[in-house]
């Protein structure tokens, strides 16, 4: 193909694309507007249930089976503006829970900041992490924040490489003191 081609075909799709604008200012897609047919209506959700917010792409691991391609190489990371318009995206879809993933999201320097101003407004936090972060350099009192966190509002989900060898020992230091669900990576 030549770039005459590609040029013509790109203005013809952005000028067929300005031309499905509906309602809201936005572009129909084909999905959406075969719903538009079939219901009369657009596509649109009555709730959200669960809100999962990725704090970033570093992690202490590099997972081969990691569908982020997370790695301790990994700068991009979430800034606090952006975790300010989360909080109001929160509040206002009132959501059941707030899910924090990443990457390994404990590496995120306003990890702390954002869960503490979370349950402030009364969300329920859930922390997607692989656990074995719990064991690096300056994570020392990350375990202590958790502590002081557990409550019927927050809880840890610890997943990924690492898990059953450092599973039972972390529950047993944190007793009972968190809810807890795990899933094994295989």
């Amino acid at each position: 193909m030549n770039s005459e081609y590609l040029d013509d075909n790109r203005k013809s799709n952005d000028t067929k694309n300005a031309n499905e604008i509906h309602g809201g200012g936005e572009a129909m897609n084909d999905f959406e507007k075969q719903i538009a047919e079939n219901t009369g209506d657009g596509l649109y959700s009555l709730k959200i249930d669960v809100l999962q917010v990725n704090l970033g792409l570093r992690c202490n691991q590099q997972c081969v089976h990691c569908h982020l391609e997370a790695s301790p190489l990994r700068t991009e990371r979430m800034e606090w503006p952006v975790m300010e318009l989360v909080l109001e995206a929160a509040k206002h879809s009132r959501c059941r829970l707030v899910d924090l993933t990443g990457g390994a999201p404990e590496l995120n320097p306003h990890f702390r900041a954002f869960i503490t101003a979370l349950r402030k407004e009364g969300h329920r936090v859930q922390v997607r992490t692989n656990l074995t972060i719990l064991q690096d350099p300056g994570m020392e009192e990350m375990l202590e924040f958790f502590k002081e966190r557990s409550d019927s509002g927050f809880f840890l989900w610890g997943e990924g490489h690492g898990m059953s060898r450092f599973l039972l020992g972390f529950l047993f230091a944190l007793h009972d003191q968190v809810a807890f669900f795990f899933s094994m990576a295989t």
